[in-house]
């Protein structure tokens, strides 16, 4: 039997949306610390760990709103990936980002790897296309992502299909 599959928007069904550091943070660049997610760590639906900088713990820890969470979900924010995805390992759990958009799921009712997959997919793509703002280049914000709309089946469903395109990637 298959449920209802309701149409929300991520500021209903998530507890954090927001971007990461937004500042040079080169001075702030050591050779061990607190990891740095990157865009290029981001692809669909894969985290690529192969280029890691860290950032000193100081800097990190003053700037704790921006903190990155395991089951967290990235997101390209600006450039030629515009709306790549992922979901942040549980190794990179406690990291920062610079200037990637972040969204922390309600894992009630919302997983993960099912957004990461949505989003990539040819109905995220097109909401990304909807949503974006600025003159040539464009970019996608957290305002404007609060309002990205997901079809949202039951939780148990989510995750099946998540399993399903996960191993399909694979």
């Amino acid at each position: 039997m298959i449920s209802t599959i309701e149409d929300v928007e991520l500021d209903q069904v998530c507890t954090k949306i927001g971007v990461g550091l937004a500042m040079a943070v080169t001075p702030y660049m050591v050779a061990s610390g607190v990891k740095l997610i990157r865009n290029q760590n981001i692809r669909p639906n894969k985290f690529d760990d192969s280029s890691v900088i860290f950032l000193d713990p100081s800097f990190a820890a003053s700037q704790a709103s921006k903190t990155i969470r395991h089951d967290d979900v990235v997101i390209v924010r600006t450039g030629s990936n515009i709306g790549d995805a992922c979901v942040v390992p549980e190794h990179f759990d406690g990291s920062q980002s610079f200037t990637t958009l972040m969204v922390r799921p309600n894992l009630k009712c919302l997983s993960p790897h099912y957004l990461a997959q949505f989003i990539n997919s040819s109905f995220g793509r097109s909401e990304v296309e909807r949503l974006m703002a600025g003159g040539g280049k464009g970019n996608l914000n957290s305002g404007e992502l609060e309002r990205f709309r997901v079809k949202l089946p039951s939780i148990k469903e989510q995750r099946r299909i998540a399993e399903l395109l996960t191993t399909w990637d694979a």
